[in-house]
């Protein structure tokens, strides 16, 4: 074992990348991992050496991390089912009045069988035994969290092995980032019992199993929260491209659950994300919320939707403009907003999301979409007849995406729904009447909403949107 680590790290030193992977493969398949065999000793030091490989030489992996990636996955399967096997057997102890107050000395003792003479039940029993008291879950961990030591290329290799393995988990078959692994067919029932290990052993989960595992796109989580802190917001960026790919085609998943884990995981990604003040004219959070445009227009479940747009409607609560201490407070149940008007480049990616849940066929996710719409059109309107506005340091909804807050209504304009559209061109009006009023800031919204760089008249810059969207619905026949 010793030679196998010190080889796979001369030839990553050497960059000869054909014979690491070699090196890694090898030890990888001298694991039995997944294989359905039972493990011995020197099976249990092999998964060892295999994760001191990505603790102490993560630099040098670089696609090899996808054998470490697979083993932690079994790694977890068993010790699951280990946690799983010792609550059944205190509650079997306790019904029986039996119950010892260290049950698990009990579990210790148990003599397990010749390997032909178990069945697959009872070998991944005996190797959940073995995994559960040779490997830590402090060991598995700290695999993740020094990702962020790691230097760029390493964490770009890094983020894509795992974005493949956990394509291969939800897959049931091998695949890559970006391909076509959506098209497997998941039931309901396989993934609501993903956090649990059913007590039929005989059904695999993870990689070649039938029952979809979601533990890498869960470490695939922790390991973005842990580089969002510790990376400037260029070297995140780069990563984000392959994590946002993943998680869209993941949110994209033929399984409503499936996807709704996924949608999930971006909301709470985008909660830490939008913590930050925005840098200057980068717009990184239009880049960081643009796998929600593609989500809503492309996703085919309502509950999805619904889903997506409730975790708008909380990131607009908690990160948007503050357009009334009073309302604000009330909206977010009286707890006291410490990050309000960090959302900025952001509105953009929210207000595209609002206007394609107005091309949807469902009229519930259309409603949904078109109350939070007009909840902040009500908002921007309230304050602009108060004449609140700080002209010195315009923080509204109205003065800073003006355009896109056209658009978006322009949108539930042509929606099916007649109701909506009235309601739209209602809202359209207004906005109209403030322009006209010129409670607009026309300064602050044209270098960002100008529509064609031959116009000199700001405000015809923003007259503009609202008067081409209306010629287009002239011929409705509604």
């Amino acid at each position: 074992l010793n030679g196998f680590q010190l080889a796979i790290c001369i030839a990553g030193i050497c960059g000869n990348d054909t014979a690491r992977d070699a090196y890694v493969r090898a030890l990888y398949n001298f694991t039995r991992l997944g294989k359905g065999r039972l493990l011995s000793s020197r099976h249990i030091h092999c998964v060892q050496a295999l994760l001191r490989l990505g603790i102490d030489d993560g630099e040098l992996l670089g696609v090899s991390w996808e054998h470490i990636f697979r083993a932690l996955t079994e790694v977890n399967r068993l010790q699951q089912l280990w946690e799983v096997k010792a609550r059944s057997d205190r509650k079997k102890r306790a019904d029986d009045d039996t119950t010892d107050s260290d049950t698990s000395s009990e579990v210790d003792d148990a003599n397990f069988p010749l390997e032909e003479e178990m069945d697959k039940k009872g070998i991944d029993e005996a190797n959940a035994k073995a995994i559960y008291g040779a490997i830590s879950l402090n060991l598995v961990d700290s695999i993740f969290q020094r990702s962020s030591y790691l230097s760029r290329p390493s964490l770009k290799d890094f983020v894509y092995q795992l974005c493949r393995v956990s394509r291969m988990e939800i897959s049931g078959y091998g695949g890559h980032v970006g391909s076509d692994a959506n098209d497997i067919d998941l039931t309901n029932d396989h993934y609501m019992k993903h956090h649990t290990l059913v007590s039929d052993s005989t059904s695999k989960v993870g990689v070649g199993g039938s029952q979809p595992a979601i533990y890498s796109l869960q470490k695939l989580v922790e390991v973005t929260q842990f580089n969002m802190e510790s990376r400037p917001r260029l070297i995140f960026a780069d990563i984000w491209g392959t994590i946002s790919t993943h998680l869209t085609s993941t949110a994209l998943h033929e399984e409503a659950a499936v996807a709704m884990f996924a949608v999930d995981s971006l909301r709470q990604l985008s909660m830490q994300f939008l913590n930050r003040e925005e840098l200057g004219v980068f717009e990184f959070q239009r880049r960081f919320l643009k796998p929600l445009e593609t989500i809503m227009s492309r996703s085919t479940h309502v509950s999805v939707k619904e889903h997506l747009l409730s975790s708008v409607e909380q990131l607009v609560l908690i990160y948007g403009f503050d357009e009334g201490a009073e309302s604000s407070e009330k909206a977010t149940g009286g707890q006291k907003r410490t990050h309000q008007g960090t959302l900025r480049s952001g509105w953009r990616s929210v207000l595209l999301v609002l206007g394609a849940a107005g091309l949807d066929n469902n009229e519930a996710v259309a409603s949904q979409g078109f109350q939070l719409l007009s909840a902040q059109i009500q908002q921007c309107v309230s304050i602009c007849k108060k004449g609140d506005i700080n002209v010195d340091r315009p923080m509204s909804l109205l003065t800073e995406h003006f355009v896109d807050l056209v658009n978006a209504l322009l949108l539930y304009v042509s929606g099916q729904s007649q109701n909506l559209s009235s309601k739209s061109l209602e809202s359209l009006m207004q906005l109209s009447e403030l322009l006209a009023e010129g409670r607009v800031s026309v300064s602050s919204t044209r270098n960002k909403t100008s529509t064609s760089p031959s116009f000199h008249n700001d405000e015809l810059e923003l007259w503009w949107p609202i008067l081409l969207g209306l010629s287009k619905t002239m011929g409705d026949s509604r």
